[in-house]
């Protein structure tokens, strides 16, 4: 099978607007949560990751996250984090380097509704 080149794409610093497109789970090295966002800009389509530690308490950040839109969060109640699916965010991406090379990293703090 051949797969075709393309040229990476550089995810601008800043404000943005997009949309949580998925919510995904991985247990290495820690168990987190992952908000897939997606969103464009000048015409070219991003997919930017967030990981929260996979902890819902009033006080975690998943929780926090939750609370911002709109989950109620009551004590020995289960949430289900896919319920951010489909919902419109603002988020702000800085660049950072790595070993690994640069890339987008977005603040968690900085996720929440689109003010209407």
């Amino acid at each position: 099978m051949k797969i075709q080149i393309h040229e990476p794409k550089i995810v601008p610093d800043g404000k943005h607007i997009g949309v949580i497109t998925a919510v995904e789970y991985r247990k290495e090295p820690f168990e987190y949560t992952d908000i897939i966002i997606g969103f464009k800009e000048n015409e070219i389509d991003y997919s930017v990751k967030c990981g929260f530690p996979t902890m819902v308490t009033p006080i975690s950040k998943l929780g926090k996250l939750l609370t911002k839109f709109g989950e109620k969060l009551k004590i020995g109640d289960e949430v289900d984090p896919d319920v951010l699916i489909g919902l419109q965010c603002q988020f702000v991406t800085i660049t950072e380097t790595t070993n690994k090379g640069k890339f987008a990293k977005v603040v968690q703090e900085s996720i929440h509704p689109v003010d209407m």
